[in-house]
């Protein structure tokens, strides 16, 4: 994706790399509030093409966001609100000062 040369980059997994599962993590729904309000107020970049969960197999369309030195995968909200993966401290973070700076 065109940006940064080099992204942080987070929720972009394979049958390798699999994510780490959390479900004991607190801080969940706040997180997601603050994703689906910056992800709502961004422009998501779409491929064509299907992408597949590699837990439970749901597929959307291709698609990426990018902020200020970071991509995340148009999946990753699946990852965290279906499957109780955790985000890296950083994007946590990132996504948390974003909502604030945003929302007010």
């Amino acid at each position: 994706m065109a940006g940064e040369a080099n992204p942080k980059r987070e929720g972009f997994f394979s049958k390798t790399d699999l994510p780490t599962v959390d479900k004991k993590w607190k801080g969940r729904n706040k997180f997601l509030r603050a994703l689906n309000y910056v992800e709502k107020e961004l422009h998501r970049h779409l491929w064509r093409g299907i992408q597949c969960c590699t837990h439970c197999k749901h597929t959307q369309t291709i698609a990426e966001y990018a902020l200020d030195g970071w991509e995340w995968s148009g999946l990753y909200n699946h990852y965290i609100d279906q499957h109780d993966v955790r985000p890296s401290p950083a994007f946590i973070v990132f996504i948390e000062k974003e909502y604030a700076t945003r929302h007010g």
